[in-house]
């Protein structure tokens, strides 16, 4: 599976978009999932 997430937060990595999005991206990459994490810029 592929799974392709997009973080448009202004704070990229460090804000709270990432904080919900971190660990749920790790428990795709845990169940076998291939992940791509984009930041859009602004």
């Amino acid at each position: 599976m592929k799974v392709i997430a997009i973080n448009s937060s202004p704070n990229m990595g460090e804000g709270n978009t990432a904080l919900i999005l971190n660990p749920f991206l790790k428990g795709m990459r845990e169940a076998g999932a291939e992940v791509e994490l984009f930041y859009t810029k602004n």
